[in-house]
């Protein structure tokens, strides 16, 4: 392929964000342990497990604003019915965007069903279901075109039954549920908006470290797969800060709903970097803690042990597995957040590789715990 063009915005998709910000919330409601919704009890268990504790003056100070933030969105989403903050705001993997986020961005790019010819539109609907659906590679759902299509697939696949119905509805109502869910976020995003003038620090040291860690890298390619875990095969790259994942990165595109089908939205989190570049070796212990759990399970043992051989996308580890789309996602992601498995996208298929990065600092972490 050729150069990647990069675009950095220093301004977030705040219609986007404060879906991120709901689902973070309601994440917090089903599963309090991951804390996605409480950044200072977040902030407390990351100094104390996986980095060092110095210099943490600032830190504090940025989760003091996300803890606010999050709290006034949180106030102002009280007026929005519980059943309807559950069911568009809920996500089957934490690291999944819920219905509510797609929905959200669909709107805020201008290219809901009804602006395409109407002998698109059931595509478009049909393409925007399809996002809904947990897991990183569901190849056979990629070229869809029909409701009947998409109705024997899922009849079919391995997912929960809910997971199913609302992968059903979005195809039926895609810009009915669009508006709905532009109504619902209209209060909390007035209340993310008072919040712009304090998060907008932290949005502009977000771009910078980031255009930094990409202009001082031998290739864009390569820190886009160590770094960030990830590769493309787009010619442009738009890079949006955003306070919803403070701790982590997002990166969506259905190329048939974009203004741009040649290019990806990359969301970043507005504290990834900062957090990144403080992780060291001074604290072994406590880091190996973290990556051990994550090769304490058989199965992704296996997906390592399978990985040897070259990169491998979600389908292949299904079948290699026997385990479900979904639950092999739940266990890329975790190798992902651990550094063992990079990702790289080629059209629209999701290939999975093992980081040599990653590896070398976990056999550096042991020589040094165990002083050798």
């Amino acid at each position: 392929m050729g150069k990647i063009h990069c675009t950095f915005s220093h301004e977030p998709n705040i219609c986007v964000d404060t879906a991120m910000i709901l689902t973070a919330l309601q994440q917090d409601k089903t599963d309090p342990d991951k804390r996605m919704g409480q950044p200072k009890s977040w902030l407390q268990n990351f100094l104390q497990t996986a980095y060092i504790t110095e210099d943490t003056a600032r830190l504090k100070e940025d989760f003091a604003v996300l803890d606010a933030l999050f709290s006034d969105v949180a106030d102002a989403a009280r007026q929005i019915p519980e059943e309807l903050l559950s069911y568009y705001f809920t996500s089957a993997d934490p690291s999944q965007l819920s219905p509510g986020t797609i929905l959200a961005w669909m709107v805020t790019v201008g290219m809901t069903p009804g602006d395409f010819p109407e002998e698109r539109r059931e595509q478009v609907q049909v393409r925007t279901a399809v996002c809904v659906l947990p897991g990183n590679d569901n190849a056979a759902f990629e070229q869809l075109q029909t409701f009947p299509e998409l109705m024997r697939l899922l009849a079919d696949a391995d997912f929960p039954a809910e997971i199913k119905w609302m992968a059903a509805d979005v195809a039926m109502r895609a810009q009915e549920m669009e508006e709905e869910v532009s109504r619902l976020l209209t209060a909390p995003m007035e209340a993310y908006k008072r919040h712009l003038p304090r998060l907008q620090p932290l949005f502009d040291r977000a771009v910078g470290e980031m255009e930094r860690h990409l202009r001082e890298a031998p290739s864009l390619q390569a820190v886009l797969s160590e770094r960030y875990h990830f590769g493309l095969d787009s010619e442009a790259l738009t890079i949006i800060p955003g306070a919803g994942q403070y701790n982590g990165l997002s990166l969506w595109a259905v190329p048939e709903l974009m203004q741009n089908p040649d290019g990806l939205y990359f969301h970043l989190g507005c504290m990834y970097d900062g957090l990144l570049d403080k992780r060291t070796d001074s604290n072994i212990p406590q880091q190996l803690i973290s990556r051990c759990k994550a090769l304490d399970d058989r199965q992704r043992l296996k997906i390592l042990w399978e990985l040897r051989s070259g990169p491998l996308c979600g389908a292949d580890l299904c079948a290699l597995t026997g385990l479900s789309p979904a639950t092999v996602s739940h266990h890329m992601n975790l190798l992902c957040q651990n550094d063992f498995v990079t990702v790289e996208k080629h059209g629209v298929r999701i290939e999975y590789r093992l980081s040599k990065e990653g590896t070398n600092r976990l056999l550096r972490q042991l020589r040094q715990l165990f002083g050798l």
